[in-house]
């Protein structure tokens, strides 16, 4: 029997993905959403702490194959000790430290590739920045910079104008493949979602290509990673993220790709993938609470086909994901605009707007 288990802040996407490919799936996530449930068997997830904790939480999930996802695989510490206690699909801990490395990344742009300016010292309170943190997720944490004292491993990056996109790679048998780039859809700094195909002028592609297989063989990553991007006056680098990403369950999903089979392949460099581009279009949008509400209609909302569906009765804050919901088209004009639609249709239900 395929068996795998999954870790992390968000990991219903890949939990679904794998049930759906046959196999059978223990999780630790931390939304421990309503719908997780469907697609395999969960352990609570601590709601603080340190390593230590997670640690400890992943070790009540069975002795099978796992792989980390955010953010926990941001952490080289972390990989070092579960790999030497089980058998983890990530990349090696080496390769995540080097990712995060942004004077390891300077020296591999060029080619059409540059990163915003950085700092990690004090602000001089010109506007136009922002503080981030290596280990936050989907845009949690960014604020704009008010020249207080950076915390522990945050940084400043200047703001650049132009689109956010997210590319998706796979890493198998020397080669990087460019499996594809998505649009992302963003509430203020926090993602929101995306659409898949983006529209990418073709040497813009070529130049996001080099760069994965450079980044690739300079890091030694294996299996599906990422690297968001503007695409401005130039194309900026932003982040690397040496896991399963949000834009990858579009591309998965739209080329029908099993996620754990081929990350399960690409460790023992095994794995190519023959991809042609998709049929329509596919999108994922995060609906975020505009203010205080109860969620109740789970069950509806799942056959409707949204996803991240929170417990009937819960309380949602303001400014909370509530949930996610999904489109497909034959555009990407009609997809964001069935998002849309959906969206509205869910504020109405639960803000009477």
């Amino acid at each position: 029997m395929k068996r795998i288990c999954l870790a992390g802040r968000h990991v219903r996407p890949y939990m679904e993905n794998a049930a759906r490919n046959g196999w059978r799936v223990a999780a630790l996530d931390g939304f421990n959403d309503w719908d997780a449930r469907r697609f395999g068997t969960l352990v609570p997830a601590p709601r603080c702490g340190g390593p230590e904790e997670f640690f400890s939480a992943v070790s009540a999930l069975p002795d099978w194959p796992l792989i980390l996802c955010s953010p926990a695989e941001s952490n080289p510490a972390i990989l070092k000790d579960f790999s030497n206690a089980r058998q983890i699909l990530n990349a090696p801990a080496q390769a995540v430290a080097a990712c995060r490395d942004f004077n390891f990344l300077r020296r591999l742009t060029g080619d059409g590739i540059d990163l915003p300016e950085t700092s990690f010292g004090q602000g001089n309170g010109e506007k136009g920045w922002i503080i981030k943190n290596h280990r936050s997720a989907g845009g949690t944490g960014i604020r704009p910079d008010d020249d207080r004292p950076l915390g522990p491993r945050e940084f400043r990056q200047k703001v650049v104008a132009g689109d956010s996109v997210g590319a998706v790679y796979f890493s198998s048998g020397g080669r990087a493949l460019l499996a594809g780039i998505a649009r992302h859809i963003n509430h203020g700094w926090l993602f929101a979602g995306g659409i898949y195909p983006a529209a990418v002028d073709g040497s813009v592609y070529a130049t996001i290509e080099r760069f994965g297989q450079r980044l690739s063989s300079a890091a030694g990553l294996k299996g599906w990673w990422g690297a968001d991007f503007i695409l401005g006056e130039k194309i900026y680098l932003l982040e690397v993220n040496p896991r399963f990403t949000a834009s990858l369950e579009l591309v998965a999903g739209a080329h029908g790709i099993d996620v754990v089979d081929t990350q399960l392949r690409a460790m023992d460099d095994g794995c190519h993938i023959p991809l042609e581009r998709p049929a329509g279009y596919y999108g994922r949008m995060v609906c975020y609470a505009e203010k205080d509400c109860e969620f109740t209609d789970a069950q509806a909302w799942f056959e409707r086909g949204a996803r991240d569906i929170p417990h009937p009765g819960s309380t949602i804050k303001k400014g909370a994901p509530v949930l996610s919901l999904y489109a497909q088209a034959a555009s990407a004009a009609e997809c964001k605009q069935r998002l849309d639609e959906q969206s509205g249709c869910l504020r109405r239900e639960l803000h009477g707007l």
